[in-house]
């Protein structure tokens, strides 16, 4: 691969990304450490997101 065709990663560029990834996996340890601790409405809403994901992990693949 020629140095010409390669394109350069550049922060800002995918800053959107990596914050989302960053608060999701803030939001989501914040549900946990609840869950931890007896809430029942957050052991819950794990449920659901563990759910939600793996549904939307099994479509992707039934249609690609």
């Amino acid at each position: 691969m020629n140095d010409e065709s390669r394109v350069e990663f550049r922060i800002r560029d995918h800053i959107g990304v990596i914050s989302g990834l960053f608060l999701g996996a803030v939001a989501f340890l914040s549900v946990v450490a609840f869950a931890v601790m007896g809430d029942e409405a957050a052991v819950t809403l794990l449920v659901v997101i563990v759910v939600g994901i793996g549904l939307i992990a099994l479509g992707t693949r039934m249609r690609g």
